[in-house]
């Protein structure tokens, strides 16, 4: 077998996909290690896969004003921080024969590139490689090819994406007098050795792509919007991390208590509505939260759920009646094996443990690829979207009808429960496997 090399960033939910990763094509029997920036969190050193943390170097921020004093300086300085040596040593000394980069991680991915490896990206975005009958991943809408109307506004938004960044870009370049992440990673590509089309502009992931790398994308086929095929693209299904799938975690004495909680308003017949949202929204988005309590607690066949993303206290300005069960850190596998619906921000990492589970959603998507998941529940019948925007117009009466038509309508939990039987199909059939093989003879 061949020895493998993961390169993850900081992101949470992508670190833990990577090391999923590495621990499935560990067992498959290659030689993997993963390297990752510092301080992963014990439950992930815990999968058995060995982890070299380090710093990766990073540049300043392209500065703002209209000072032009040292500015070739200032650049040439910025991309020789970008020369990351000691990546380099690291891979010579591990020599590797395939290294899997998150796809975020453009200046990596060019280190790497340079010490001629064979490269493969990865990420839990859906569909890098520019398809466009689909819409662009952070778009909540669903496309129907035999609608002109909508094919359409299909083109409008890839448009509209396309053309608002580069005018973003071009103000960000202007603001740093010829300076920008955009233009320091083509200097960077420039001072490696590495040919100019090795970026690419018009692709989702911004501020560059790289279209002539094959991508392992962490998403299910049968989850995903009817798109042509590419050549680049693999849809291995999802890297539900082990350490939340585990059976076997003994909780706290608060947290079981808890959970006892929860099973006791199963058995009393109530139905579970869990919902989630992440330490970000928790912090920063309490309207949201006090939406989702206010849709649920009058409805006295249903016991909400919250989990509060590791948060501690309640903040300041959200109300949580007694009755609401209320996680500061969920214990959240446990949960949605006992959950009937999920209301959720639509992150990668919720999405694919409630199909996991079987679990029926109801999607308040908020940024980032949150719409483009939501659009996928719907059009599969997994659950419904709503808006979790700061400008959403959705009000607690639109949330609860939301819940009641998932809870009411047996289609969705159906739905979902022949996607739960796709993903562990998947899983089973190794298509991550097969796919790093074909990548390590391509």
């Amino acid at each position: 077998m061949a020895r493998l090399t993961v390169i993850t960033g900081e992101v949470h939910s992508v670190r833990a996909s990577a090391v999923e990763m590495a621990r499935r094509l560990g067992d498959d029997g290659h030689v993997v290690d993963v390297i990752a920036p510092e301080g992963v969190p014990d439950d992930l050193r815990s999968v058995g896969v060995p982890i070299h943390e380090r710093t990766a170097p990073t540049s300043p921020p392209p500065p703002g004003g209209l000072a032009l004093r040292g500015v070739h300086d200032r650049r040439r300085e910025a991309v020789e921080i970008l020369v990351d040596d000691d990546l380099v040593a690291l891979l010579d000394d591990r020599d590797p024969d395939l290294v899997l980069i998150d796809a975020e991680l453009s200046a990596t991915v060019l280190n790497v590139l340079a010490t001629d490896r064979r490269v493969a990206l990865f990420t839990t975005f859906q569909g890098l490689h520019r398809d466009l009958t689909v819409p662009p991943a952070h778009t909540g809408l669903i496309p129907d090819p035999s609608n002109r109307s909508v094919r359409r506004r299909v083109l409008g938004r890839w448009a509209r994406f396309f053309l608002g960044g580069e005018l973003r870009w071009a103000r960000t370049w202007l603001g740093g007098r010829g300076d920008s992440q955009r233009s320091r990673l083509r200097r960077l590509t420039r001072r490696l050795g590495l040919p100019a089309d090795t970026l690419g502009r018009f692709q989702w992931l911004r501020p560059v792509g790289f279209p002539s790398l094959p991508v392992v994308e962490f998403n299910l086929a049968e989850f995903d919007l009817p798109r042509r095929d590419h050549p680049l693209q693999h849809l291995v299904g999802s890297m539900v991390s082990t350490p939340r799938t585990r059976d076997d975690v003994e909780f706290d004495d608060q947290t079981s208590e808890l959970l006892t909680r929860v099973e006791e308003a199963r058995d009393a017949g109530r139905s579970i509505v869990y919902s989630s949202f992440g330490s970000f929204a928790t912090s920063y988005r309490t309207d949201l939260l006090q939406r989702v309590v206010d849709a649920t607690i009058t409805e006295r066949s249903w016991q909400l759920v919250l989990g509060l993303g590791g948060i501690d206290e309640i903040p300041d300005g959200l109300t949580i009646p007694d009755d609401v069960i209320t996680f500061a850190w969920a214990p959240q596998n446990r949960l949605l094996g006992l959950t009937d619906v999920a209301v959720i921000h639509g992150g990668h990492a919720t999405v694919y443990e409630c199909i996991e589970h079987g679990v029926p959603m109801v999607v308040l998507p908020m940024t980032l690829d949150q719409p483009g998941y939501a659009a996928r529940v719907e059009f599969h019948g997994l659950g419904l979207a709503g808006d979790g925007t700061t400008t959403s117009r959705d009000t607690a009466a639109m949330v609860r009808a939301l819940v009641s038509r998932v809870l009411d309508e047996p289609g969705f939990g159906d739905a979902a429960t022949d996607m739960a039987a796709a993903a562990h199909a998947a899983r089973g059939d190794g298509i991550l496997e097969s796919t790093v093989r074909e990548l390590l003879t391509s």
